[in-house]
C-alpha cells in the first residue's frame, strides 16, 4: 500500500475490504483528516496499525479485520470520538487490550475476536454506553470478567468464548436487559450460575459450556421465554433437571451434557416441540426414558448415553420423524429392540452399545437405509441376524461384538469400513450358505469326516477342513472324505477362497463354470475324482492361480487357449484325462510352471518350445515333439 495514499486529502471513504491488498498500512492514513470510513477487511496486510490512524477524529467505521497485523492495539485509537465501529478480529495482533477504548463513547460494534490478546478485560470497556456488539472470543485473556460491563445496557451480542477467563460470573450481567446472545463457553469460569440470568428476557443464545460451574441449574431460566439455544455442558453442575425447563419452548438446541444432573428426566422436556438437538449425556440420570420424548418431532439429534437410565426403550421414540442421531449407549436399559424403530427413515446414527438389552434385532431396522453407524455391541441380544439387516448398504460403521448372536452375517457387509464383525465369530451369509450347498450335494451326511458342519452356533471356522480369516472361508480341504455327487455352483459364492482340495473324493458331473468367481484362488486341486465334461474356459479369470490340478478324472474336450493368461501358474496337472486335439499354442506363455503333467489323454500336434525348461514334468510319454519356430 502506497505511502502518497496520504496526498489524498479530501478522501471521505476508503473501502478496498476482500481485496489482495498487502504490506503494511501506511502511517500517512493519519493525514487523510476527512475519513469517516476505512474498510480493509480480508486482505493480506502485515505489520502493526499506525498510531497516527488516532487523528483521524472523523472517523465512525475502522475495520482491518481477517488480516495478518501483530503488535499491541495502539491507545491513540481511544481518541476517535466518533468510531461507531472498531473492528480487528482474525489478525495475530497481541498485547493488552488499551483501556483507553473505553473512551470511544459513541461506539456500537467492537470486534477484536480471533487474536493473541492477553490479560485482563479493562473495566473502562464498562463505559461504553452505546455498545451493542462486543467480540473478544478467541484470545488468551485472563482474570474476571468486570462487573462494569453490566452498565453497557445496549448490548445485544456479547461474545467472551474461548479465553482463560476465572472467577465467577458477575451477577450484574443480570441487567444487560438488551442482550441476546451470551457466549462464555470454554473458559475456567467457576461458582454458580447467576439467578440474575432470569432477567435476561430478551436473551436467544446462553452458551455457558466447557467451564468450571457448579451447583443446580436456576428454575430462573425457565423466564428466558426467547431463548432458542442453552447450553450448559462441560461444567460440574449437580441436582436434578427443573421441570421448569420445559417452559422454554422457543428452544431449538438444549446441552446439558458432561455434568453431574441426577434424578429422572422431567417429562416437561416433551413440551419442546421446536427442539433439534437434546444432549444429556455424561451425568448420573436414572429412570425411564419418559415417552413424552416422542412429542419432540422436531428433534434431530438425541443424546442420553453415559447415565443411569433404566427400563426398556419407549416405542413412542419411532414419532420422532425428524430424527438423524440417538444414542443411548452405556446406560441400564432392558427389554428387547423397538420395532418401531424401522420407522425413523432418516436416521444416520443409532447407538444402543452397553446396555442389558435382549431378544434379535430387530428385522425392520433394514429399512433404515440411511443408517451410517450402527453400535449395538456388549448388550444380550441374541438369535439370527435377519436377512432384511443387509439392507443397510450405507452402513461405514457396525459394532455388535459382546452378544449371543447366532448364524450368519449378511454379505453386503463385506466391505464396512470399520466393524468389529472378527469378534462376533459369524461367517458372511453366503459362505455359510455354499458350503451348506456343497453338503448337500455331496452327501455329507455319508462323509467320513463332517466334525460340526451346519452347526449355527459354531464358527465356521471349527468345521472340518474349514479355516476363515476374519470370518471369511479361505481355504477348504476335504480329500480322501467321501464326498460323492457334483460340485454345487454355490461354491463359486466362497469368494475370498484361497485353497481348495477336493482330491481323492467320489465327485462326478461337470466342472461349474461359477469356479471363476472365486477371484482369490490361488490352489485348485480336484484329482483323483469322477468329473466330467470340458474343463471350463473361464476359469482364465482365476489370475492368481499357482496350482491347478485336475488330474485323474474323466475330462473330455480340449485345452482352452484361455488357460495361457494364468501367468502365475506354477504347477499345472491335467493328467489322466480323455482330453484330446491339440495343445494351445497360447500355453507357452506360462512361463512360471515349474511343473507340467499331460500324460494319459489323447493330446495332438506339438509342445511348446518354451516347455523344454519346466523343470519337472511327464512330456516323455506325452510323445509329441517340441514345435518348431515357423
Amino acid at each position: 500500500m502506497p505511502p502518497e495514499l496520504g496526498n489524498l486529502t479530501r478522501l471521505e471513504e476508503f473501502h478496498l475490504a476482500t481485496n489482495q491488498v498487502s504490506g503494511a498500512i501506511p502511517s500517512s492514513l493519519g493525514k487523510l483528516a476527512n475519513l469517516r470510513e476505512i474498510y480493509l477487511s480480508a486482505n493480506e496486510l502485515t505489520g502493526t496499525i499506525p498510531t497516527e490512524i488516532g487523528n483521524l477524529t472523523n472517523l465512525q467505521a475502522l475495520d482491518l479485520s481477517e488480516n495478518s497485523l501483530s503488535g499491541a492495539i495502539p491507545p491513540e485509537l481511544g481518541k476517535l470520538a466518533k468510531l461507531e465501529m472498531l473492528g480487528l478480529s482474525g489478525n495475530q495482533l497481541s498485547g493488552l487490550l488499551p483501556p483507553d477504548l473505553g473512551k470511544l463513547a459513541n461506539l456500537q460494534r467492537l470486534y477484536l475476536w480471533g487474536n493473541e490478546l492477553k490479560g485482563q478485560i479493562p473495566s473502562q470497556l464498562g463505559q461504553l454506553a452505546s455498545l451493542k456488539e462486543l467480540y473478544l472470543s478467541d484470545n488468551r485473556l485472563i482474570g474476571k470478567i468486570p462487573s462494569e460491563l453490566g452498565r453497557l445496557s445496549n448490548l445485544q451480542i456479547l461474545y467472551l468464548w474461548g479465553n482463560e477467563l476465572k472467577g465467577s460470573i458477575p451477577s450484574q450481567m443480570g441487567e444487560l436487559t438488551s442482550l441476546k446472545e451470551l457466549y462464555l463457553s470454554n473458559n475456567e469460569l467457576s461458582g454458580f450460575i447467576p439467578t440474575e440470568f432470569g432477567e435476561l428476557t430478551n436473551l436467544q443464545v446462553l452458551d455457558l459450556s466447557q467451564n468450571r460451574l457448579v451447583g443446580s441449574i436456576p428454575a430462573s431460566l425457565s423466564e428466558l421465554t426467547n431463548l432458542q439455544l442453552l447450553k450448559l455442558g462441560g461444567n460440574n453442575l449437580d441436582g436434578s433437571l427443573p421441570s421448569e425447563l420445559g417452559e422454554l419452548t422457543s428452544l431449538t438446541e438444549l446441552d446439558l451434557s458432561e455434568n453431574k444432573l441426577s434424578g429422572s428426566l422431567p417429562t416437561e422436556l416433551g413440551r419442546l416441540t421446536n427442539l433439534q438437538t437434546l444432549f444429556l449425556w455424561g451425568n448420573r440420570l436414572s429412570g425411564l426414558i419418559p415417552s413424552d420424548l416422542g412429542k419432540l418431532t422436531n428433534l434431530q439429534i438425541l443424546y442420553l448415553w453415559g447415565n443411569k437410565l433404566s427400563g426398556s426403550i419407549p416405542s413412542e421414540l419411532s414419532a420422532l420423524v425428524s430424527l438423524q442421531e440417538l444414542f443411548l449407549s452405556e446406560n441400564r436399559l432392558s427389554g428387547s429392540l423397538p420395532p418401531d424403530l424401522g420407522q425413523l427413515k432418516g436416521l444416520r446414527v443409532l447407538g444402543i452399545s452397553g446396555n442389558e438389552l435382549t431378544g434379535p434385532i430387530p428385522s425392520e431396522l433394514g429399512t433404515l437405509i440411511n443408517l451410517e453407524e450402527l453400535y449395538l455391541w456388549d448388550n444380550e441380544l441374541s438369535g439370527s441376524i435377519a436377512s432384511e439387516l443387509g439392507s443397510l448398504t450405507n452402513l461405514g460403521k457396525l459394532y455388535l461384538s459382546g452378544n449371543q448372536l447366532s448364524g450368519c452375517v449378511p454379505e453386503a457387509w463385506r466391505d464396512i469400513e470399520e466393524n468389529d464383525l472378527d469378534s462376533i465369530g459369524l461367517p458372511f451369509c453366503s459362505d455359510r450358505e455354499a458350503l451348506v450347498s456343497l453338503y448337500k450335494a455331496t452327501d455329507g451326511t455319508n462323509w467320513r469326516k463332517s466334525t460340526n458342519w451346519l452347526k449355527d452356533r459354531i464358527a465356521l471356522q471349527g468345521w472340518h477342513g474349514v479355516t476363515t480369516d476374519r470370518g471369511r472361508v479361505v481355504s477348504l480341504i476335504l480329500p480322501k472324505n467321501g464326498l460323492n455327487g457334483a460340485i454345487p455352483s454355490e461354491v463359486g459364492d466362497l469368494i475370498d477362497l484361497k485353497s481348495l482340495y477336493l482330491r481323492d473324493n467320489e465327485m462326478s458331473g461337470r466342472l461349474p463354470s461359477e469356479l471363476s468367481n472365486l477371484i482369490s484362488l490361488e490352489q485348485l486341486v480336484l484329482s483323483k475324482n469322477q468329473l466330467s465334461g470340458g474343463i471350463p474356459s473361464e476359469l482364465a479369470a482365476l489370475t492368481g492361480l499357482t496350482a491347478l490340478d485336475l488330474s485323474e478324472n474323466e475330462l473330455t474336450g480340449s485345452i482352452p487357449p484361455e488357460l495361457g493368461s494364468l501367468a502365475n501358474l506354477e504347477i499345472l496337472n491335467l493328467s489322466g484325462n480323455q482330453l484330446s486335439g491339440s495343445i494351445p499354442k497360447e500355453l507357452g506363455n506360462l512361463s512360471n510352471l515349474e511343473e507340467l503333467y499331460l500324460s494319459g489323454n489323447r493330446l495332438e500336434g506339438c509342445l511348446p518350445e518354451f516347455w523344454k525348461e519346466v523343470a519337472k514334468s511327464d512330456l516323455d510319454e506325452v510323445d509329441l515333439p517340441f514345435c518348431t519356430a515357423p
